[in-house]
């Protein structure tokens, strides 16, 4: 399973990667590639995204449009839509295998791939509270973070290049 988060590093994956058996992504993943589920926090963005029929769409209980599902759950309450995602991706899908989560560029860069389509320019993606929720929903899965440089995540990194040998 594939979790596409917004940060920059997943851009030349984003592009070039076959589409993997379920991906989710966050907010606006679908102008980039297709993907089985999308994650939303900010309702602005809910209100925005336009609902494919073969894509299924969450969100937190204050942005709840029509054709979304609602989570309501203390552990995504203040998060992102990246927490978002990696919950869906537990408790959703119900996922048990290898999960890999490209775009997480926590401490690295505030910049995200849809700054263009924000208008806002870059903003602070997580926090350490964040950073502890990605940790308990992941506390009994094999998680990775794929990037090429270290994020400041609770999880093991693999390069790009490691990530594709794992998954060939």
């Amino acid at each position: 399973m594939l979790i596409w988060f917004n940060g920059p590093s997943q851009s030349k994956l984003a592009d070039t990667l076959p589409r993997q058996p379920i991906e989710l992504g966050c907010n606006y993943i679908e102008t980039i590639r297709p993907v089985d589920a999308v994650c939303a926090f900010d309702i602005e963005v809910v209100k925005q995204l336009k609902i494919n029929p073969n894509t299924r769409y969450y969100t937190r209980a204050d942005a709840r449009i029509d054709g979304w599902r609602l989570v309501d759950n203390h552990i995504v309450s203040g998060a992102n839509s990246g927490i978002l995602a990696c919950w869906v991706a537990v408790n959703e899908f119900n996922y048990q295998g290898d999960i890999y989560i490209m775009g997480c560029d926590w401490g690295l860069t505030d910049h995200s791939s849809f700054d263009h389509i924000y208008g806002k320019g870059a903003t602070r993606k997580y926090t350490n509270h964040g950073k502890k929720k990605m940790q308990s929903i992941f506390k009994h899965h094999s998680v990775w973070v794929v990037n090429d440089q270290t994020p400041d995540v609770p999880l093991p990194v693999i390069s790009e290049k490691q990530f594709i040998e794992k998954i060939q």
